[in-house]
């Protein structure tokens, strides 16, 4: 099973002025899917949308 989430545009903005801006960006929605989603971890990124499915 599968969920989609929207990622945070703030992520976008934070992660701009950096040089690896995609692993940055990719770190974020990591984290903000263990806080927000425990149960739950990223398979991929679309747009500003993340795929999750359930752990284990």
């Amino acid at each position: 099973m599968q969920l989609k989430t929207a990622i945070p545009h703030i992520y976008l903005d934070l992660s701009k002025a950096n040089k690896d801006r995609e692993k940055l960006f990719k770190a974020y929605v990591k984290g903000y899917v263990a806080r927000s989603h425990p149960d739950w971890e990223v398979v991929r990124i679309e747009g500003m949308m993340a795929i999750l499915e359930r752990k284990g």
